[in-house]
């Protein structure tokens, strides 16, 4: 189900990672079912991937036309 992404600001290709800490949704989970579920969907909603290479929010499916133009540009420089 993970497609992989580009990173616009660094130009890495990879799977993206999600906001918060899974460390937090487990013990959220194991001492409190309710906030760990509520927190964990907080987690899986936002949308945007985190870059692993420089941290950066904000990537882009590897085959979309937006991710092909600018890997194109970035091995024309």
């Amino acid at each position: 189900m993970s497609k992989k992404q580009y990173c616009p600001n660094c130009g890495s290709i990879g799977k993206g990672t999600v906001r918060g800490s899974i460390s937090i949704t487990v013990l959220l989970l194991f001492f409190f079912i309710v906030p760990g579920i509520i927190y964990e969907l907080w987690r899986e909603s936002g949308g945007r991937k985190k870059c692993k290479s420089c941290a950066a929010f904000g990537m882009i499916p590897v085959d979309s036309p937006n991710a092909k133009k600018l890997m194109t540009e970035k091995e024309g420089t």
